[in-house]
């Protein structure tokens, strides 16, 4: 039996924060399918002052059988995400942020076959984006992507991964300077790190799943409100 690891990162500073997270995660519990599949699910914390709204995070993972991870260190996109790929165990995992929401089935069994058909893939993108196009070599439900054509090739939008992908490319650079910045080098230096190790191994590393899985909420006013938790 194939397991994965679910991985989620969360940022709870405030309570339309926390609802986007109990969204995410009811919608994805709808739309997986896990047969033949062992599952883990779990969540890194960044370090937030709100102690209550924390408290409510913990109970909703505790409720929902999520095993819960604090980051310690100071607030960052690049340090939480190598945080994260230190978590859980399976070989692959199956990669998160806490304000995308499930809008279509996906199946874990056929990803994960896929990676063990081709050892030569790395990821498979959860999110088809038109300018991707359709040229390309299509593997089921799945199409190769170029990377000396797309600009974003890898980056932190949903996605499965072999938790061997960043011993290749190394971690993400960090960086701690909270100037508003950060999110934006942390996302180009991914993206050219899983250019250059696609372009160097003559490998296409990364595929796109043709159908679009998830919706990002997260620029959304949220229909949940403090009345949906016992504060």
């Amino acid at each position: 039996m194939h397991s994965i690891d679910i991985i989620y990162t969360s940022w709870p500073r405030s309570v339309e924060r926390l609802a986007y997270f109990v969204v995410s995660v009811e919608s994805l519990q709808a739309c997986l399918k896990t047969q033949g599949v062992k599952v883990t699910w779990h969540v890194c914390i960044e370090q937030s002052e709100d102690l209550e709204i924390v408290r409510l995070l913990r109970e909703f993972c505790e409720r929902n059988e999520i095993l819960t991870w604090f980051k310690h260190s100071p607030p960052s996109l690049s340090s939480m995400l190598n945080f994260a790929n230190s978590v859980g165990n399976s070989k692959y995992m199956l990669f998160m942020q806490d304000d995308w929401q499930a809008i279509a089935k996906l199946h874990l069994a056929t990803c994960l076959e896929h990676f063990e058909k081709f050892p030569e893939h790395d990821v498979i993108r959860l999110i088809h984006r038109p300018e991707f196009g359709v040229d390309g070599q299509r593997f089921g439900p799945f199409m190769e992507l170029d990377p000396t054509k797309h600009m974003f090739y890898y980056a932190d939008n949903p996605h499965i991964r072999r938790r061997s992908y960043l011993d290749h490319t190394g971690p993400f650079p960090n960086s701690v300077v909270d100037d508003g910045t950060d999110q934006g080098r942390c996302e180009n230096a991914m993206n050219g790190m899983a250019k250059k190790l696609a372009i160097t191994t003559g490998a296409q590393k990364i595929l796109s799943v043709m159908t679009r899985n998830f919706a990002h909420i997260g620029d959304k006013n949220t229909t949940l409100t403090e009345k949906r938790f016992d504060r």
